[in-house]
């Protein structure tokens, strides 16, 4: 009697069904909608493979944890790198943006309301 191929426990047997076996997997590049969809689905659940799985049929939460982790996690760091240098403006004094410069009686006059009784 002749055995081949691997002895696998049950746990070997039922992921390797999971994430490969089954007929309903889609195989091949996750298109960009997927893609768009994993980012916001992130955004909005965190590290929930399972559960981010279960809106895209066919994907398994192996499939996009690993996709996670070897493609969107470095553009969503760098786009949000890029939103945040992007984002910080220099404050502008409000007379400075209207035209029209404080005279020195207008800035004491503003000095002089704050100051209190104590």
């Amino acid at each position: 009697m002749v055995i081949t191929g691997l002895n696998r426990c049950g746990k070997s047997c039922r992921l390797r069904w999971l994430n490969y076996l089954r007929p309903n997997i889609k195989r091949g590049n996750i298109s960009d909608e997927e893609v768009d969809l994993i980012l916001r689905l992130h955004k909005l659940l965190g590290n929930r493979w399972s559960l981010i799985a279960g809106r895209l049929p066919g994907r398994t939460d192996n499939e996009i944890k690993n996709y996670w982790h070897s493609h969107l996690s470095k553009k969503q760091k760098q786009t949000e790198k890029n939103i945040e240098n992007t984002s910080t403006v220099p404050e502008i004094n409000a007379m400075e943006s209207c035209g029209t410069e404080a005279t020195e009686d207008q800035e004491n006059e503003d000095a002089t309301d704050l100051n209190f009784d104590i």
